[in-house]
């Protein structure tokens, strides 16, 4: 079969480049979460997502005799890393394909094509658009269904790259606990010590001052994870961003930040698993998924940690136990059964080491790649 390459431009075009996972994934499979079309419009809109204010995206699609799309991809300039790493490199993201070697191949050679004239040597992907959005292709975990902002693709995809000369750049794990799970005793311990300092102040995010603690947790965040493999800063833009969309059904009491004398030292980032009623509206909030989501949200049993982290200076003193022992103390309130922390990179031994310390298992694995271009 004959295939061509074109770039995202018509209304017809992008059409289908959103509405692309409906014809790549069997709607028998129950793991797979429909992304919100209203979702991934905003993310390729210049208009409404912050990162075009400093990155640039091209979208391409592929083709076959019938002009119906069956690959798609997006290329992506990221000024921040390059500024941080020192590489020109570039992106690739919002894969998505059928088991096909030809139709992989034109959309990879088109986004080296397009990065080449951009100055890039190297590839990294795929980023949804930057290492702070969803990232990765599934490797490990396929049996398990897609979590809140969590990729999930079929097994061939990992083939795939390779068959395009991508290899392992890096792992990022998922973890998994759960609520009836027991804490070894040595960490009450330190619980108990940690909450008696009076130096050390907890408290929830609160909504009333949204603005001062978006800007708390997103200046966290970027002190925390400025050395993790990948690095580029969350703007306050796009952190904004993110808020507005999950405190339409966000748990207070799964997000908090830490204090220490006055200077916030860290936060745990944690959200209910959306994606529970997401699978059974197949990507459309209207007309009717909007009730069916304000009316089930209430019985989600599964929680997503996006991010946990303690500043430098105030580490190794058990910040960490008290975030997790919170959220922990908050699913026995609720209904929530179990717990995902995601992402971990594989590399960053000390959060892990917190992680298995605490009984936290390995469940899922994502893969970053990386080629020459």
């Amino acid at each position: 079969m004959r295939f061509s390459v074109a770039e995202i431009s018509s209304p017809e075009l992008k059409r289908q480049f959103i509405d692309l996972p409906n014809l790549i994934y069997d709607h028998n499979n129950n793991h797979f979460v429909y992304p919100l079309r209203s979702e991934i419009e905003d993310k390729i809109s210049p208009r409404r997502n912050p990162f075009f204010k400093y990155g640039k995206v091209q979208l391409f699609g592929v083709l076959d005799e019938q002009n119906s799309m069956v690959g798609r991809v997006a290329a992506i300039i990221n000024p921040y890393h390059e500024k941080i790493h020192r590489e020109k490199a570039g992106f690739f993201g919002m894969l998505e394909t059928i088991n096909d070697k030809q139709v992989i191949s034109m959309l990879v050679n088109r986004v080296k094509t397009f990065l080449k004239k951009e100055g890039c040597s190297k590839l990294f992907g795929p980023v949804n658009f930057t290492t702070n959005d969803e990232s990765g292709i599934l490797i490990e975990g396929f049996n398990y269904s897609a979590s809140l902002l969590c990729a999930y693709n079929e097994k061939y995809y990992p083939g795939l790259l390779e068959y395009c000369h991508f290899s392992k750049a890096v792992d990022m794990l998922a973890y998994i606990g759960l609520v009836e799970h027991m804490y070894p005793e040595k960490y009450d311990r330190i619980i108990n010590r940690i909450e008696n300092n009076r130096d050390v102040i907890i408290r929830t995010f609160e909504k009333k001052k949204k603005e001062d603690d978006i800007r708390i947790i997103c200046d966290l965040y970027n002190e925390c994870f400025k050395n993790v493999w990948g690095y580029v800063p969350l703007t306050i833009d796009e952190a904004s961003e993110m808020a507005k969309k999950f405190l339409t059904f966000y748990d207070p009491e799964l997000i908090w930040i830490v204090f220490v004398k006055g200077e916030p030292a860290g936060f745990i980032l944690g959200l209910p698993d959306i994606n529970q009623i997401l699978k059974n509206l197949k990507g459309r909030l209207f007309p009717i998924g909007i009730v069916k989501l304000y009316m089930n949200k209430n019985k989600i049993d599964s929680i997503r940690v996006l991010a946990m982290g303690v500043a430098p200076a105030f580490r190794n003193i058990g910040i960490e136990c008290l975030l997790i022992n919170k959220i922990h103390k908050r699913m026995r309130e609720k209904i929530y059964r179990s717990g995902e922390f995601s992402f971990v990179m594989e590399n960053n031994v000390r959060m892990r080491r917190v992680l298995e310390n605490l009984g936290f298992r390995v469940y899922k694995r994502y893969r970053i790649y990386e080629t020459d271009i």
